[in-house]
């Protein structure tokens, strides 16, 4: 915070927003780059993500707490379980550690949804089955250690989550990437990593007009798209904006939005974010620096030394040996070597 500038940067954003506050309204918003703090860019609205979810007002606390009271005194609750509740309706009361409070939740809501409850059917999502699975038995694990714990095991019977045979039920096609096809339900994609064009138009608009593939773009800035829209219709590249379904063969734009971008090459389906298209990434050449120490010779006695010879002295580095110097030192007169340095 700066005076009347309000810098954030919400999860899930490429970039931070920079908000100008007047009185009692935001003025407007603008994006810049957290290293350089220069601006690229400005928007009218961005969509801030709650930092858990467990968020509530303070009638619905009111509500829940009372239920959840209601709730333990219909069982039979252990001494170790009454104390837990009972410090845990203090924190939910306060606002207090509600990251591990999230079991409560279904005291706020009046049935259980999944993440496909809300999404579009449209829209694919890939989620790996293998550490769902692996989730699930480390989750069951931890439910025996609180039975152990608490000795009982009246917090477990609240619904939290999803049994996996519930969530296998949605509709969903198995992809098996690293197998053979065993069966005809089975289906394999081969994907890959995008042509990045880091602010190569005339090479990204050339590739839409020779390929003529089917193209999906993603935008989560409205600065960049208005500066694609601007490419595309001077080169005359046709493109749909927010199609209902993916039109083939065509370049279809979707804003605000964002995604993971990968290469379909077999069935011409490109995936691609602004990122890909305006980012420029700076992959400087890294120097490679040959050591020459597994190449010294470590002397064992000073006759070893030639005059000329180079040496290497622990705390001054590289010089050439010029030979021995006699020397007076606390009044003992010695050979000492003597070393010239440029």
């Amino acid at each position: 915070v700066r005076g009347e500038i309000l810098d954030i940067f919400p999860i899930g954003s490429e970039a931070p927003y920079r908000l100008y506050v007047g009185f009692d309204e935001i003025e407007k918003i603008k994006i810049f780059k957290p290293d350089t703090q220069i601006t690229f860019g400005h928007t009218s609205e961005i969509k801030v993500l709650p930092m858990n979810e467990l968020f509530f007002t303070d009638a619905e606390k009111e509500v829940v707490v009372d239920e959840v009271e209601a709730y333990f005194n219909k069982h039979t609750v252990s001494d170790l379980e009454f104390k837990k509740v009972n410090q845990d309706l203090d924190q939910l009361y306060n606002r207090q550690n509600l990251d591990g409070l999230s079991f409560y939740m279904p005291f706020f809501k009046d049935s259980n949804h999944a993440l496909f409850d809300f999404v579009d059917q449209k829209k694919i999502y890939i989620i790996d089955k293998y550490k769902m699975a692996k989730n699930d038995d480390r989750m069951h694990l931890d439910l025996e250690e609180y039975i152990k714990t608490y000795k009982g095991r009246t917090l477990l019977d609240i619904p939290l989550y999803f049994k996996l045979d519930e969530i296998y039920a949605y509709p969903h096609i198995e992809i098996s990437g690293f197998t053979k096809i065993g069966s005809q339900d089975e289906l394999v994609i081969h994907a890959r990593d995008p042509i990045t064009y880091q602010g190569n138009y005339d090479a990204f608009i050339d590739r839409l007009l020779k390929e003529q593939d089917t193209y999906i773009l993603s935008m989560s800035q409205l600065a960049r798209l208005d500066k694609l829209k601007e490419l595309l219709e001077a080169k005359n590249v046709s493109y749909v904006l927010n199609p209902t379904e993916v039109v083939v063969d065509m370049v279809n734009i979707c804003y605000p939005y964002q995604q993971i971008s990968f290469d379909l090459v077999k069935y011409g389906l490109h995936v691609l974010t602004e990122s890909d298209i305006f980012d420029y990434k700076n992959n400087k050449r890294r120097i490679r620096y040959k050591s020459v120490m597994s190449e010294m010779v470590k002397i064992s006695d000073i006759s070893e030394l030639k005059v000329g010879d180079y040496v290497v002295h622990y705390d001054y580095g590289i010089g050439k040996y010029i030979g021995l110097k006699e020397m007076e030192l606390s009044g003992n007169v010695r050979d000492y070597l003597h070393i010239a340095y440029d």
